[in-house]
C-alpha cells in the first residue's frame, strides 16, 4: 500500500468514526460519563463500593447494567439500519455494524474498570491512586478488554481467516483477565479476615460475573446477526411489514421479533425507571448506581427514537424539542423554593436582634450562674462554630463532632458543650450538619445524640435526587408539574429524620426561633445568583449586615397569607450546588449554594462580632463586669484535604474561551479562605486572651491521600473511616482538656456493622 492510499484510507476511517460518534452520541456520552464518574471521581467510586454493602443495590445494579447495555446496543442498531439504507461503503457498513456492539461491550467495561480502580483493590497490589502506574494499569485493562471484543468477532464472525490463531489469543486474554480478578478475589478474602474492608473480595467476584456476561452478550450479538439474515417466509404479513420499516429490507424478517422482545424488556425498564421517580423508598432500594444507569438506558432509548425519526423524515427533531423546552421554561418554572402556607409562631420581622438575643443568652438560667461564678482570670467560654460545606461528608462530620462533644459533657452543666455554644454558621453540607445538631439540642432528649444524628445522615439522600435529576428535571419542563430535584432532596431528609428523636426537618423554620436565649444563633448561608449577594437564613435579625435576609424575603414575597420555610428547605437552600441542585426561586430572587461566596460562614460571624464588640465596648457598670468574664473561642470544623500543591498549566484553548469561568470557579475556595483569614486576623488583632482562635477540626489527617467522597450518600466503608477519625479527634480533646473534655468522658457512634 503506497503512502497516498494509506492517507485516503486513514481519512475515510476517521470520517466514518466521527460520523458514528455523532450518530450514536447519546450512548457514547453515557459510556464516557460512566468511565469518568465511577473511575475518576471519589463520589463515583463510593457509589460502586456501596453496591457491595446492600442487597437492593446489588440486585438492581446488575439489572440496570444489563438494561443500559442492551438499550445502547439495540437502539443504536435500529438507528444504524435507517442510516445505512444507502450505504455502499464497506467501511461505513462495518462501523454501523460494530459500533452498537462496541458501545454495549464498553458499558460493562466501564463498571469493571471502576471496580478495578477502587482504593481498596489498588492497596492489595500496592498501587497508589492517581500515580502513573495506576493510570497505565487502567488503560491497559481497557485496551485488553477491547482486544477481546475484536478477537471474538474474528473467531465467530463470518469470512475471517486464521480463526485458530485468533481463538488461541482470545483464550489467553480471557484467562489472563479472569486470573487477574481471581487473584484480587483471593487477596480480598485474606484482607477481609485481617479486618480490612470486605468490598474488594465481593466486587472482584461481581466483576468476574460482569465480565463473563459481557462475553455472552457479545457472542449473542454475533450469533443473532447470522440468525436474522435467514428469511423465513412463514411469518405473518404484519411482521414482514414491521421488519421492512425497521431495517429497510437489509435483514430478514426475524428482526421484527427481536424488536418486539426489545419493547417488552424496555417496558419493564421504564416501569422501574418511573417507580424510582415516584417512590423514595423504591429509589433507595435500587441505590444510586442502579438509578443512574436505568435513567441512562431510558434517555438513550428516547434519544434514539428522536434520531430515528430525524433520519426518516429529514427533520432535526432535537432542535424542535430544545425550542419547545426553552419556550416552556418561560411559562413554567419548576425550580421554585418549597414554602409552607402556615402562620409563623414567631413573625419573622419580630425575631430578636443579635444584641438583644446575646443579652438573653447570657442571662438564661442554664448559664447565668456559671457566668456569675466566672472571673476575668477564669472566663466563661463562648463557642462560635463555623462549618465548611461538603454534602453528606460535611453533614456527617460536623454533626458527629458537635454531638460527640455534647454527649461527652452533657451530664455536667458547667462543661456542657451546648451551654457554651452561642453561634453556628455554615454553608452547603455544613448547614445540614449544623441544622441536624441544632434540631436535636432543640428537642433536648435524654438519649445519646451521636448515634441519632449519624443514623440520620447515613441515609441515601442521592438515589431519589438522581431519579428526579434524570427524570422530570430532564424532560419535565414541558409540564411544570413535578417537584425539582432540590425538593426531592428535602423530602428524603424529612422522611429520614424519623430516625432522630423528632422529625425536625418537617417543621417550619420559625419553630426553631428561640426567644429565651437557651439555643445558639443559627446562620444558614446561601448566595443570591443575579446579584452575587451573600444571603442568610437566620434565627436572629440581620440588623448588623447588608446580606439578604432570606426568611424576610419569604415572608413578604407571597400572594398567600403566609409563606413559611421548612427546616429542610432552609438546609437545602444552602446546599444547592449546580448542577447537582438548581438555583431556587423565592420572591424573584434565585438562591444557590452558600459556598459560592463563603463556604464556612465566617463572613456573617465576623459582622456579628463587630456588632457585639460595639455593644460590649459601650457597656458600663454591671454589664462591663459581665462582659469582662467572657472568652470567645472560634471553632472551625472543616473537611478538606491539603490543596496547597500547584494547579498546573491552563490549556491555551480553555484560556481563550473559558478563563472567566475558570476564574469564577477558582474564587469559590479563595473567597472562603479570605473570609476565614479576615475573621482570624480580627480575633488576633484584639491581642487579648479573651479572643481565641482554636485549631481547626479537620476530617482529614495531615497528608492523608485517600479521599472521603463529597456526595449525598456515603458507603459504610467510608463512614467507618470517618468514625475512626472522630474517635481520634475526641481522644485528642480529652488528652489536652480542650473544650472542657475529661479522660472519663464517653460517647458512642452508630453501629454500622449491624447493617
Amino acid at each position: 500500500m503506497n503512502t497516498k492510499t494509506f492517507k485516503l484510507k486513514a481519512i475515510d476511517f476517521f470520517r466514518e468514526l466521527l460520523s458514528c460518534l455523532w450518530l450514536f452520541f447519546p450512548g457514547v456520552v453515557t459510556i464516557i460519563g460512566s468511565f469518568f464518574l465511577f473511575t475518576k471521581l471519589s463520589i463515583g467510586q463510593d457509589i460502586i463500593i456501596q453496591v457491595s454493602e446492600y442487597a437492593g443495590p446489588r440486585f438492581f445494579s446488575f439489572i440496570a447494567i444489563c438494561f443500559w447495555a442492551y438499550v445502547i446496543w439495540y437502539s443504536a442498531r435500529i438507528v444504524s439500519y435507517k442510516k445505512g439504507k444507502d450505504a455502499t461503503n464497506s467501511l461505513k457498513k462495518a462501523f454501523l455494524t460494530h459500533f452498537p456492539r462496541l458501545m454495549a461491550f464498553n458499558a460493562f467495561v466501564s463498571i469493571e474498570t471502576a471496580i478495578l480502580g477502587l482504593p481498596g483493590l489498588q492497596k492489595l497490589i500496592g498501587v497508589s491512586l492517581g500515580t502513573t502506574g495506576y493510570v497505565c494499569e487502567l488503560v491497559l485493562f481497557i485496551v485488553a478488554q477491547n482486544c477481546i471484543y475484536l478477537l471474538i468477532n474474528l473467531v465467530f464472525g463470518p469470512g475471517y481467516f486464521h480463526k485458530q490463531r485468533n481463538k488461541t489469543l482470545l483464550i489467553i486474554l480471557i484467562a489472563a483477565i479472569l486470573g487477574w480478578w481471581a487473584l484480587l478475589l483471593l487477596k480480598g478474602l485474606e484482607s477481609d479476615k485481617s479486618g480490612e474492608p470486605g468490598y474488594p473480595a465481593y466486587l472482584s467476584f461481581y466483576a468476574i460475573f460482569l465480565f463473563l456476561l459481557q462475553l455472552l452478550f457479545t457472542w449473542a450479538f454475533i450469533m443473532r446477526e447470522h440468525y436474522i439474515r435467514k428469511n423465513h417466509k412463514t411469518h405473518s404479513r404484519k411482521i414482514q411489514e414491521l421488519n421492512l420499516k425497521l431495517t429497510n429490507g437489509t435483514h430478514g424478517v426475524n428482526e421484527a421479533r427481536y424488536f418486539i422482545w426489545f419493547n417488552i424488556l424496555s417496558f419493564i425498564g421504564i416501569v422501574i425507571y418511573f417507580a424510582s421517580i415516584l417512590s423514595i423508598s423504591f429509589a433507595n432500594k435500587m441505590g444510586p448506581l442502579a438509578v443512574v444507569l436505568t435513567a441512562f438506558g431510558f434517555l438513550i432509548g428516547m434519544a434514539s427514537i428522536i434520531s430515528y425519526l430525524s433520519i426518516r423524515y429529514r427533520i432535526n427533531f432535537f432542535f424542535i424539542l430544545l425550542a419547545i423546552l426553552f419556550i416552556s421554561g418561560i411559562k413554567f418554572d419548576p425550580y421554585k423554593v418549597r414554602t409552607l402556607n402556615q402562620k409563623p409562631a414567631i413573625a419573622y420581622n419580630e425575631r430578636n436582634k443579635v444584641c438583644t438575643y446575646f443579652y438573653r443568652w447570657l442571662n438564661h438560667p442554664d448559664r447565668k450562674a456559671l457566668i456569675d461564678a466566672a472571673s476575668p482570670e477564669h472566663p466563661f467560654d463562648i463557642y462560635l462554630v463555623m462549618s465548611d460545606g461538603g454534602a453528606s461528608r460535611s453533614g456527617y462530620w460536623v454533626s458527629s463532632v458537635l454531638s460527640a462533644m455534647e454527649d461527652c459533657t452533657r451530664k455536667d452543666p458547667t462543661r456542657r458543650f451546648s451551654n457554651h455554644l452561642f453561634c453556628m454558621s455554615s454553608a452547603s453540607g455544613g448547614s445540614v450538619g449544623n441544622t441536624t445538631f441544632y434540631s436535636i439540642i432543640h428537642h433536648n432528649g435524654a438519649a445519646e445524640y451521636t448515634p441519632a444524628v449519624q443514623n440520620f445522615l447515613r441515609t441515601d439522600f442521592l438515589s431519589f435526587l438522581m431519579a428526579r435529576y434524570f427524570g422530570p428535571d430532564t424532560w419535565g419542563h414541558l409540564f411544570g408539574v413535578f417537584d425539582d430535584r432540590a425538593a426531592a432532596l428535602e423530602r428524603v431528609m424529612e422522611g429520614a429524620a424519623d430516625s432522630m428523636y423528632t422529625n425536625a426537618y418537617k417543621y417550619p423554620f420559625d419553630h426553631f426561633m428561640d426567644t429565651t436565649g437557651r439555643l445558639p444563633v443559627l446562620f444558614i448561608n446561601t448566595t443570591e445568583v443575579q446579584h452575587g449577594m451573600p444571603s442568610v437564613v437566620s434565627t436572629a435579625q440581620l440588623d448588623f449586615s447588608k446580606r439578604y435576609d432570606v426568611v424576610q424575603i419569604a415572608d413578604t414575597s407571597s400572594t398567600n397569607p403566609y409563606n413559611n420555610l421548612r427546616m429542610s428547605t432552609a438546609a437545602v437552600l444552602s446546599s444547592r450546588f449546580p448542577y447537582i441542585s438548581p438555583a431556587g426561586e423565592l420572591g424573584g430572587y434565585y438562591f444557590v449554594d452558600g459556598g459560592y461566596f463563603d463556604n464556612s460562614g465566617a463572613g456573617v460571624v465576623h459582622e456579628m462580632m463587630l456588632r457585639l464588640d460595639s455593644l460590649m465596648t459601650a457597656g458600663k457598670g454591671e454589664d462591663s463586669m459581665l462582659y469582662s468574664k467572657l472568652r470567645f473561642r472560634l471553632i472551625h470544623i472543616t473537611n478538606g484535604s491539603d490543596s496547597s500543591k500547584p494547579k498546573g498549566q491552563i490549556n491555551a484553548f480553555v484560556n481563550t474561551l473559558a478563563a472567566p469561568i475558570v476564574a469564577v470557579l477558582g474564587t469559590y475556595g479563595s473567597q472562603t479562605d479570605v473570609n476565614n483569614d479576615r475573621l482570624n486576623q480580627y480575633f488576633r488583632s484584639k491581642n487579648s486572651p479573651n479572643y481565641v482562635v482554636d485549631k481547626e477540626i479537620n476530617l482529614y489527617r495531615p497528608h492523608e491521600t485517600e479521599e472521603y467522597p463529597m456526595n449525598w450518600v456515603i458507603s459504610n466503608y467510608n463512614l467507618r473511616r470517618m468514625n475512626s477519625r472522630l474517635e481520634e479527634v475526641i481522644q485528642t480533646f480529652k488528652t489536652t482538656g480542650r473544650y472542657g473534655l475529661l479522660a472519663t468522658d464517653s460517647f458512642h457512634v452508630y453501629d454500622l456493622h449491624k447493617d
